[in-house]
């Protein structure tokens, strides 16, 4: 599951993801509870890491944090795919220019999606 995706996979993903977007929504608030219970799970064990730590209970704690490293790695890769979606929509330029502007720098984003847009971008 985690080998690099072929284009025909990738255009499989999106069709998945239009066909059913109550389980994507599903699985991303399933992922954003399953974050929050390994970064508290996470948080324990530098504070139980003391000299007399055995070497069983570190290796129990290693192989821990390589699998949530793993379910961490797939919860990137989803929400990475999403990204992507994201910055291919003809609203990106916009919805940054939106936001730029909220920071105070409208006109440099304006005229940047103005330069765009002429060179056919």
């Amino acid at each position: 599951m985690i080998e690099q995706l072929t284009t025909e996979q990738f255009g499989d993903f999106l069709l998945a993801l239009m066909k059913n977007k109550p389980k994507v929504i599903e699985e991303l608030i399933a992922d954003i509870a399953a974050t929050e219970k390994q970064y508290e799970g996470l948080a324990k064990v530098i504070p139980s890491l003391t000299p007399e730590t055995s070497d069983a209970n570190l290796k129990h704690q290693l192989k821990t944090c390589m699998q949530i490293q793993a379910q961490q790695a797939l919860t990137m890769r989803k929400l990475l795919m999403l990204v992507l979606i994201g910055t291919s929509s003809s609203d990106f330029d916009a919805d940054v220019a939106r936001l730029a502007n909220k920071f105070g720098r409208g006109d440099e984003a304006l005229r940047e999606m103005f330069r765009q847009k002429l060179q056919g971008r």
